[in-house]
């Protein structure tokens, strides 16, 4: 804590009147007595300052909108809500929360909370969305996807789908403009998942042979073992990487990878 520092002259007066305490020191929360400029009673710090109490809320309400591709979810989904350190949700923070058929949920999330949401609906696959207590970041996007759509996106992929493997949706973001996706960028993952194939969506549809994203910042990967995994983003051009996760993939499940990136301007 700040405070404030006195020259005090030990073998004479410094003042007789409380003025002589002000030109001092220029502050009016002293007084003269007996020769000596002491606080006025009931000051205690009178450089301190003023304090403005924190009126930060605990939490705030968080918004969730489940789509399938542009599409609002016909179906009623269901929403837990789940710290970072339990990757099975064994001990939600929140379940039972409904998503209605207007295809948005809405709850209150503790401010510098860390975790992820589990999205599920019947016929479609089981989501992992990423969670972070910022009130910056109010609202999540969960693009469900159809799980009679999944062979769909395999096939185009170039690929045997395996359902009960896991899989990746990547997106990387501007974090000074979260509505701006990043093209240029390289989705690398650690430790390379055996038999997992890695697409890059190219004007909104899957391709195996881009190497990068282009402006619309996504791609993902399938046939995922279950496990923990590191994904980065790295501009290709200078193989230099920009950010990086650390997330997890569960047998038969999507998982989202949200990776913001400052872009310097």
């Amino acid at each position: 804590m700040c405070g404030c520092s006195l020259v005090v002259q030990a073998d004479g007066e410094q003042c007789t009147v409380d003025d002589d305490c002000v030109a001092l020191v220029e502050d009016d929360a002293l007084i003269c007595e007996s020769g000596l400029c002491v606080l006025a009673q009931g000051d205690s710090f009178p450089c301190a300052g003023t304090v403005t109490p924190n009126t930060t809320t605990s939490t705030y309400s968080h918004t969730v909108s489940a789509l399938i591709v542009g599409t609002v979810l016909a179906a009623p989904a269901t929403i837990r809500v789940c710290r970072a350190t339990d990757t099975e949700c064994a001990n939600p923070t929140l379940s039972g929360l409904q998503v209605g058929v207007d295809g948005i949920a809405q709850f209150d999330v503790s401010q510098g909370f860390s975790g992820y949401l589990e999205v599920t609906a019947d016929g479609f696959f089981p989501t992992i969305v990423p969670l972070n207590g910022a009130e910056e970041a109010p609202a999540s996007f969960v693009p469900m996807l159809l799980r009679d759509e999944f062979t769909r996106l395999a096939a185009a992929s170039g690929v045997s789908g395996d359902p009960a493997l896991g899989q990746f949706f990547f997106a990387a973001t501007d974090t000074a403009c979260p509505d701006q996706r990043l093209a240029g960028l390289r989705f690398d993952i650690t430790p390379a998942p055996l038999g997992a194939v890695q697409y890059y969506e190219v004007s909104g549809l899957p391709s195996t042979v881009q190497e990068t994203t282009d402006l619309g910042g996504s791609g993902g990967a399938i046939n995922i073992p279950a496990g923990v995994y590191r994904v980065s983003a790295t501009e290709a051009q200078t193989e230099t990487e920009l950010s990086a996760v650390n997330t997890f993939v569960r047998e038969g499940w999507i998982t989202m990878v949200e990776i913001d990136i400052s872009i310097a301007r």
